[in-house]
């Protein structure tokens, strides 16, 4: 959305730019001409393999590391702070019996509603489902027209969209959160808000 015409001239068209412009350099043959002076071609493969999998391929890198921010520094936070937050509900530095317990019923939900949106099916769409996806939504003859995805060489269903991390044409697709290492659509976009709601409260 950076390169969208509203955003021209502001400071987030110029990050947005200046990304479009490292990427597109990280991708260029120069880049890979200095990566064999500098590297060897052995490793400039293997550069390119690493970024590869991890910028256009499903991976487990932040999931993982968004459990260990989260989960870590919530066993942090209990271990070290908890003990000096004292329950003065009367005071404006205290704080009341319930708000210890609802610390960890906000983490619960989080993780929980992270695990929903990660390991549950979007909506994925097949040979065998399509037919019955193109019912749920009508075409409007504008933005969503008849036709077949290029990819799976099956029907696409309105509001539907062909990942290309995941490699699937996913029901009202939304967008590929890498945070979650999944699509966002049709069966996981409630659970996905959830995720997002509470990670706001906590």
């Amino acid at each position: 959305a950076g390169d969208a015409e509203m955003f021209e001239g502001t400071p987030i068209g110029w990050i947005n730019n200046k990304l479009n412009d490292a990427s597109d350099f990280m991708y260029s043959e120069r880049f890979h001409f200095l990566m064999i002076r500098c590297c060897g071609e052995r490793n400039a493969r293997r550069f390119n393999a690493a970024q590869e999998y991890v910028l256009h391929k499903p991976n487990p890198i932040l999931p993982t590391f968004y459990i260990i921010l989260v989960a870590g520094g919530f066993f942090i936070f209990v271990t070290q702070a908890f003990p000096h937050i004292p329950l003065r509900p009367e005071m404006p530095w205290g704080i009341s019996a319930y708000h210890k317990p609802n610390a960890f019923i906000i983490l619960f939900m989080c993780l929980f509603s992270f695990a929903m949106s990660a390991f549950r099916d979007p909506g994925s769409i097949s040979g065998d489902n399509a037919g019955a996806e193109q019912t749920r939504y009508h075409y409007d003859g504008q933005i969503y027209e008849e036709k077949d995805c290029g990819t799976c060489n099956i029907p696409r269903p309105a509001r539907s969209k062909h990942c290309s991390v995941c490699d699937r044409c996913v029901a009202r697709f939304d967008h590929h959160c890498p945070w979650i290492n999944n699509c966002v659509g049709l069966h996981n976009v409630r659970w996905f808000i959830l995720f997002l709601f509470c990670h706001a409260l906590i």
